[in-house]
């Protein structure tokens, strides 16, 4: 058998994309009908497929970086699911007062104790990495400014960049909870999945969110670009599937700008590689963890709303079980558990092989349960495969 190192980064590379012929294979004889012998491959079908994988897809990124890294983000459905409430309360102009009942019992004077409480964790963060005060002080009016404008918006454009900073400051809190406890990633994102959950439940009531009535015109018309960013049938024809899906395609290939012809990215790979390595260089292990932890929130964000367009309400209970789908496509695209690992390509082809397995099971009558399984073997072959490559090595 072939050792070699170009051979290995060949397979690497070609895997994943084998494991999506087979699929697409096994499923179009699974679903073949004598009168429509084409509907598993059929362009209505794909474009199906494509808007349901997109919200896997996207935290898919985040994902490939924590576990290139060396690390774990179990709280992604979590933040998913917080950032689309998040997306309903700003398009109904209730964020602040919903925040203040739901947290402060209506009471502004704990809310202001509060916000002055992650002010000085953002400015003590903020000097740590600076080390002079006046960038420090800048990163913290830019994070009040950011925090009083999603607050207190009404709309679209509001709800859009609430519902991304929120995934941001939730990943940022992992990357701080991580960098400063000194707790392996597992266990810091296993509470923090359960935290986010329980605000996210407390905002919601623990009920299903919707766009008040008298903002669902709006959402319509002068909103419907929001509304409409996972349709199957875009306003713009050649756009061909919905604007959603064209928006993950660019955040991938600004991730894989990232990871290879940014600095920032080669620490990524070194760390997850060999941390201590890394550390005895001169890395900076801790802002680079939280770097790419809030990177990860940021995707996850933008996942939510994603899910936002396609549902048009808020669920706080949606999404549970979805890290284990991110992670299952980072593994089969060939990423690594053990880090150091990793493709924004093959992460990718690992989502969309999830994506039509799925649908291929809708379409040919298997029941969910039986998905459950299929799925829970392909990540156990997935990861023994990875395993078997390593003590090769």
């Amino acid at each position: 058998m072939i050792h070699a190192p170009w051979f290995r980064r060949l397979m690497n590379l070609v895997g994943p994309f084998l494991g999506l012929m087979i699929v697409l294979a096994l499923f179009s004889w699974l679903t073949y009908e004598p009168g429509r012998p084409f509907v598993y491959l059929s362009a209505e079908n794909i474009k199906k497929v494509s808007l349901q994988t997109t919200v896997l897809a996207t935290c898919g990124l985040g994902m490939t970086l924590v576990i290139i890294c060396g690390g774990i983000d179990l709280s992604i459905g979590s933040i998913v699911a917080l950032s689309n409430v998040v997306v309903v309360l700003v398009m109904n102009g209730k964020l602040a007062d919903q925040t203040r009942e739901a947290f402060f019992r209506g009471e502004s004077t704990y809310a202001i104790g509060t916000a002055l409480f992650l002010s000085a964790i953002v400015l003590w963060t903020a000097y740590r990495q600076t080390k002079t005060i006046l960038p420090a002080l800048g990163w913290l009016a830019v994070a009040w400014g950011l925090a009083t404008w999603a607050f207190t918006g009404q709309g679209a454009i509001p709800a859009f960049c609430a519902g991304t900073l929120v995934g941001l400051l939730c990943g940022w809190l992992n990357g701080l909870f991580v960098t400063s406890t000194g707790v392996v990633p597992f266990i810091i994102t296993l509470g923090t999945m359960e935290i986010y959950r329980g605000v996210v439940l407390l905002l919601a009531k623990e009920t299903k969110v919707d766009i008040a009535s008298d903002v669902r015109p709006k959402l319509a018309q002068e909103y419907r670009w929001l509304d409409r960013l996972m349709t199957e049938a875009p306003d713009l024809e050649w756009l061909l599937v919905g604007p959603g899906v064209w928006i993950m395609v660019a955040a991938a290939l600004v991730t894989v700008v990232v990871l290879s012809r940014m600095q920032l990215g080669r620490y990524f790979f070194a760390i997850g590689s060999n941390e201590e390595a890394g550390r005895l260089s001169g890395l900076p292990i801790g802002m680079i963890k939280r770097w790419v932890y809030s990177l990860s929130g940021l995707a996850a964000g933008l996942a939510g709303v994603m899910q936002f367009s396609r549902l048009s309400t808020g669920v706080p209970t949606d999404n549970i079980g979805l890290e284990l789908d991110v992670i299952a496509a980072v593994v089969i695209g060939g990423g690594s558990l053990r880090g150091g690992e990793g493709s924004i390509l093959g992460t990718l082809v690992g989502a969309f092989i999830l994506g039509f397995m799925r649908n291929g099971c809708t379409l040919a009558g298997i029941p969910n349960p039986v998905q459950r399984i299929l799925v829970g073997g392909i990540i156990i072959l997935a990861v023994a495969i990875d395993e078997r490559r390593h003590r090769r090595r």
